[in-house]
């Protein structure tokens, strides 16, 4: 699943395959004022979902990131918390708030290094909120995935084959090829 969701969505940032340093990718660029409790999260301009329904092309937002870090640690639903396996891997969390369209203010209950190097696992995708919120997350059928990335799936036969088509204009030019199968 992450090497399908590699080519389909993005994250919010990755790490260098040495693992020396972060690399921006939906998030442009990160700080940490004061005493390390905070994260202030600006997100890269230009970004855009797949055009294909519930997002149809718009605008990736603040309010998704957001949403996304309290959705991967469990806060959405604390009742059940322990569904959220990836929930460790962003420490401290305390809550994750898009404060304007380009900017999400995270707050940690205590500092932990490890919580920008959580955002980059791979593991932790980045999903429009309105394709999780309005029942139209629909994992079964891969073709509806709705991502961020250089490819979106035409089609899909499980364990046989798959169809990646390119999101023309993606990144001025990329990606190089035209479609996977």
């Amino acid at each position: 699943a992450g090497l399908i969701w590699e080519m389909v969505g993005s994250q919010a940032v990755h790490l260098k395959p040495d693992g020396s340093a972060r690399v921006p990718e939906l998030v442009e660029k990160w700080e940490t004022p004061g005493d390390g409790t905070q994260i202030i999260l600006h997100l890269r301009k230009g970004v855009n979902w797949h055009n294909k329904p519930p997002t149809n092309g718009r605008a990736f937002v603040a309010d998704d990131l957001a949403f996304n870090i309290n959705r991967i640690t469990g806060k959405l639903n604390p009742d059940r918390a322990a569904l959220f396996q990836r929930r460790s891997t962003l420490p401290n969390l305390d809550t994750a708030t898009a404060t304007d369209e380009s900017t999400v203010v995270v707050k940690l209950t205590a500092p932990h290094s490890g919580f920008m190097n959580g955002l980059a696992d791979f593991r932790n995708n980045i999903a429009p909120r309105d394709f999780i919120e309005k029942n139209s997350a629909d994992f079964a059928d891969a073709t509806k995935l709705v991502g961020t990335g250089p490819f979106t799936i035409d089609s899909w036969e499980i364990s046989q084959k798959a169809l990646f088509k390119a999101v023309p204009n993606w990144d001025q030019g990329h990606p190089y090829l035209d479609s996977i199968l």
